[in-house]
């Protein structure tokens, strides 16, 4: 009797080949993507680190840190004052200082935003102005209005934050946003990139209530379009506040009350540097009160690191 040798796979085999490379891909798929946020958000984190240095050699330099809004020039964001200790001192000699941050003369200054002010997990951008939007925005305190933060319109002094350095925020991610109208219910968890409408009273509190309980599905909404203008310093332009928890919705009143949230696309929070230089995750779920506590340089609130 011959036997004869048998060549190549049989059909069974080659499916159960297949079927065995389609589980590891399966698997492999999410790893790889985990991997590689991993390393975005690390990323993000460093260029963080990097803002808290340059603002910390601001102070060193200067006796004071970098105001939200600068005066004299006028009108020029955090961002351009502490360009000179990130190792960007040809960007900061292009800016016409002469004249107002929001000033035609200064546009194409404007489009040339460095990297290490973008994170790479805010990559999505669906309006091409917004590829120069920075995610990195300063605290301008609790409210819009108050100025309970580090970056007002005046430079203040470490020893102006009484509350401690490590226990204040200074500056924050937050999503760029799509720059469009998008209703939310189109949206899908992406309405946290948009901007809600509500017709709260002048308190404050009712607003942050009011701005807690609105539907983002079916009220009526703005453009949430965050970092565009990063040489001006103003709030959604380049300062953000802790009205609300990060990741919400951004949330404005009739009566010149604004809720400017921090956020990211990092899983479950968003990253913010303290005024010691520190970087801390901050989950989506801190307790509002710490949040807000962690917002204001003087107001004696004692907070537990272990607690953002």
């Amino acid at each position: 009797m011959i036997y004869r040798r048998r060549n190549g796979f049989t059909l069974i085999e080659l499916l159960v080949v297949i079927f065995i490379i389609g589980i590891a891909t399966a698997l492999l798929i999410p790893a790889i993507q985990a991997a590689r946020e991993t390393a975005r958000r690390a990323t993000c984190a460093s260029r963080l680190k990097n803002i808290g240095l340059a603002i910390g050699n601001h102070a060193t330099t200067k006796n004071t840190f970098p105001a939200g809004l600068s005066q004299n020039p006028p009108g020029f964001s955090y961002i351009v004052q502490i360009l000179p200790y990130i190792e960007q001192v040809n960007l900061y000699n292009a800016i016409n200082f002469s004249i107002d941050a929001d000033v035609n003369a200064n546009l194409a200054v404007s489009q040339q935003s460095p990297s290490m002010f973008l994170c790479p997990s805010d990559t999505a951008r669906s309006n091409s102005e917004s590829a120069n939007a920075i995610n990195y925005s300063a605290n301008a305190g609790i409210s819009s209005i108050n100025g309970e933060g580090v970056f007002i319109g005046r430079p203040i002094s470490p020893r102006d934050i009484t509350d401690g350095l490590s226990q204040t925020v200074g500056v924050a991610e937050w999503i760029v946003g799509s720059g469009t109208r998008e209703k939310a219910s189109r949206m899908g968890s992406s309405y946290r990139l948009t901007g809600l409408y509500t017709n709260s009273p002048s308190d404050f509190d009712a607003f942050v209530r009011d701005c807690n309980a609105l539907n983002p599905a079916n009220i009526r909404q703005f453009s949430a379009f965050k970092g565009q203008f990063w040489l001006e310093g103003n709030l959604c332009y380049t300062l953000y506040n802790h009205t609300l928890p990060p990741n919400q919705p951004s949330c404005v009143a009739d009566q010149n009350r604004d809720a400017a949230t921090a956020g990211s696309f990092h899983s479950g929070g968003a990253q913010v540097v303290t005024m010691d230089g520190g970087v801390h995750f901050i989950k989506d779920s801190i307790n509002p009160r710490v949040w807000s506590a962690v917002g204001t340089r003087a107001r004696g609130e004692l907070v537990d690191g272990s607690q953002f």
